[in-house]
């Protein structure tokens, strides 16, 4: 259910609390839900976006040279996945090479993936020689956008609370 008024949850304790309703916060709600476990999705942002909301994320980055946060994220119900432009790749060893996880541990979880965001997994991955590999990515055409694909889901649940325009000004 969206949550409005703060009221109906205050003082009630969940056993899941989940910061954000994008891709990752999307998915494991609605596999709580699928299970019949409450959980509590927190979203800073409101159902759809909103520039005014989109500017708290206004800020400097240092170190690495990434995009801007107030470019490279979204501040609403979905989060990124409302400007992902469908282009994906499983991972490869190299990715998890500082994580306490294997590729192997993930691989029950590809087709899955592939299916909440509507990719066939036919990924191309061709060595050419021995330091020089062909990769073909795939996409959603058009790319999913959790906001819009599970409104309705999670606004039916009974077992995902989710409150909008979130932050700790509203929780104190």
């Amino acid at each position: 259910m969206i949550v409005r008024d703060p009221e109906l949850i205050a003082g009630r304790r969940f056993p899941v609390a989940i910061m954000g309703s994008g891709l990752a916060g999307l998915s494991i709600a609605l596999e709580l839900d699928r299970h019949g476990i409450d959980s509590l999705l927190l979203e800073a942002g409101g159902i759809k976006f909103d520039a005014q909301s989109q500017k708290e994320y206004r800020g400097r980055i240092v170190g690495d040279p990434l995009y801007d946060l107030s470019h490279a994220r979204l501040r609403q119900f979905g989060g990124t996945s409302g400007q992902w432009n469908g282009w994906c790749r499983p991972l490869d060893t190299h990715h998890l090479s500082s994580w306490p996880i294997s590729v192997e541990a993930l691989e029950p979880y590809l087709d899955p993936a592939c299916a909440l965001l509507e990719i066939v997994l036919n990924f191309r991955d061709l060595r050419l020689n021995d330091s020089l590999r062909q990769i073909q990515y795939r996409f959603s055409n058009p790319p999913v956008r959790f906001g819009k694909k599970f409104l309705g889901k999670v606004s039916a649940s009974k077992h995902i609370h989710c409150f909008n325009n979130f932050s700790a000004r509203s929780a104190s």
